[in-house]
């Protein structure tokens, strides 16, 4: 049994080559994902994948950059699986995602932000963020996602340590590949 076995996590964009990666690695490890994005043909397919390899998976279709959308994707997590532990979504939408997702989120709660690069953008939004939510016991940390061949599998590997208890005191940390 996997460390993460029966944790409940959202991922945003999953369409994506980085997003279902993610989904996929989590999904390995026992969780039961919430995938979301634009488009349902992908998303359909992803959680086929998942549903294969005896994983537990929903999709929703939306926009995480729409504040409705956003709520519909914590709320479909929630009603499909009874909770929402761990939430990964993209630089650009994270604070608005994880606004809406830390009031509904259980302990050991776990917020990724996937961003581009290591810049001071990202680093001070992700610390910003690890301080607010702190008090509500939830760690935040980044994993930089660059472009090319590979990078979407480490970086999905580097989102699950951020996701177990090995990491369980790191919080405000940017990661990158090797």
């Amino acid at each position: 049994m996997s460390e993460l076995s029966g944790l409940v996590a959202l991922v945003t964009n999953a369409g994506t080559g980085e997003g279902s990666a993610i989904a996929l690695s989590l999904a390995a490890r026992g969780v039961s994902v919430v995938v979301a994005g634009p488009e349902e043909r992908r998303l359909g397919e992803l959680v086929g994948e998942i549903a294969c390899a005896a994983g537990k998976a929903r999709h929703v279709v939306g926009d995480a950059a729409d504040p409705a959308d956003v709520a519909a994707f914590v709320g479909k997590a929630q009603e499909a699986f009874g909770a929402l532990h761990i939430v990964v979504a993209d630089l650009g939408v994270a604070e608005q995602v994880f606004r809406t997702a830390v009031p509904q989120m259980a302990p050991p709660g776990r917020l990724v932000v996937i961003t581009p690069e290591r810049d001071t953008s990202s680093l001070e939004l992700v610390a910003s963020l690890a301080r607010e939510v702190a008090r509500a016991d939830l760690t935040c940390n980044a994993v930089v996602v660059a472009p090319g061949e590979g990078d979407d599998l480490e970086a999905a590997a580097r989102v699950a340590f951020l996701c177990s208890p090995r990491a369980e005191g790191l919080t405000g940390e940017v990661l990158a590949g090797t």
